[in-house]
């Protein structure tokens, strides 16, 4: 082989190495960019988690107050009952609630007698319209609880496929530095005079 040819082999060795070495480059920036992502997105993960277990905590607040108010509201009914139950005649001998007083108004003629009794039953029907109410607000802050939990899922999802690419992308970088390094080193031998070694 002679010196020119050498120099031109040289040469070509050279520029596929600068290419390799570029292509090696814009693989690191990459992967250095999709890891700085992955660490963004699981900061934004770790705090959305952070606002479910707030949401967690105020609906479990929540679900207490509901449940003290509706132990409220019957102790306080019954209280009131067993105060005026001599004048109402609300109860049975056994102490539970007559069965008329779960039924509508009483007809006119009855009315008289029962005045004490619909005070008692409007009252605790308005107690319970509330108590109603305020379940519903609870169904919807749990359901709005159980689509940020589908959200946090979807993004962990998300985050993982991510890191899976990060993963292999960073092996591959691996896999190309270790044969920019060959490629390197048999350049190197060939500038030192080892072409036919």
């Amino acid at each position: 082989m002679t010196m020119e040819e050498l120099q031109q082999k040289y040469r070509s060795c050279a520029k596929e190495l600068r290419l390799f070495h570029g292509e090696l480059i814009s693989n690191e920036k990459n992967v250095k960019r999709l890891g700085r992502d992955i660490a963004e997105s699981e900061g934004q993960l770790e705090e959305f988690h952070q606002e479910i277990r707030k949401s967690e905590e105020e609906l479990n607040k929540f679900h207490q107050e509901l449940r003290d108010k509706e132990r409220k509201i019957l102790d306080g009914f019954y209280k009131d009952l067993k105060k005026d139950e001599n004048r109402t005649g609300l109860e049975d001998d056994d102490g539970w609630l007559k069965p008329r007083y779960f039924k509508s108004p009483a007809p006119p003629e009855k009315r008289e007698k029962s005045n004490v009794e619909e005070e008692y039953r409007n009252k605790y029907l308005e107690d319970s319209r509330l108590v109603i109410k305020r379940k519903d607000q609870y169904i919807a802050e749990a359901q709005k609880l159980l689509d940020e939990k589908d959200r946090y899922i979807d993004q962990s999802r998300a985050l993982a496929r991510q890191k899976d690419i990060y993963i292999k992308d960073f092996r591959k970088l691996g896999e190309t530095k270790d044969r920019y390094i060959q490629e390197s080193q048999r350049v190197r031998r060939r500038e030192t005079g080892g072409w036919g070694r």
